[in-house]
């Protein structure tokens, strides 16, 4: 005689109740993967470095933006910057960038020019504290003298 009601097996019960998580671990391993691949073969920015071009692809990651230019292989590594004066769209480079806006950098400059239709916005790279204007002069002096780009990646002396 067949029964009308079957009981699950308790392997069954285990994996409908362990399921929900496993697909959780997958997707969180995925993400994981997903942003190691996104900042592979990326290069910093150093002061010599030099460009005009336009993005085609940005990626965020904490204060760095990584972004794929149009003739130049790989992404470039960027800290992202502040300036104050664009309060309005908001202060950050990365909050601004978008793709196919233009980008120049010149040689042994550590500003970077954002084209965006008729507009030219401008940022020190790896400054937070440009045109802020509550923040004291030392202490704005004092962070300049730190910035990656005109320490550590400054090779145009």
């Amino acid at each position: 005689m067949k029964k009308l009601i079957e009981i699950p097996s308790e392997r069954e019960q285990n994996i409908k109740r362990y399921f929900p998580i496993l697909v959780l671990w997958i997707i969180m391993i995925c993400f994981i993967i997903y942003q190691g691949f996104q900042k592979i073969g990326s290069k910093a920015i150093f002061l010599s470095t030099e460009f005009n071009e336009r993005i085609i692809d940005i990626y965020k990651e904490r204060s760095y933006l990584y972004l794929e230019l149009t003739n130049t292989p790989g992404k470039i590594k960027i800290l992202d910057s502040y300036n104050y004066d664009y309060e309005e769209a908001g202060p950050g480079m990365g909050m601004m960038l978008e793709i196919n806006d233009r980008v120049i950098k010149n040689e042994c400059s550590d500003t970077l020019y954002v084209i965006k239709g008729n507009e030219i916005y401008h940022f020190l790279i790896g400054d937070r504290n440009y045109n802020h204007k509550s923040k004291p002069k030392k202490f704005i002096e004092k962070y300049n003298k730190t910035r990656r780009i005109m320490t550590s990646n400054n090779d145009c002396l």
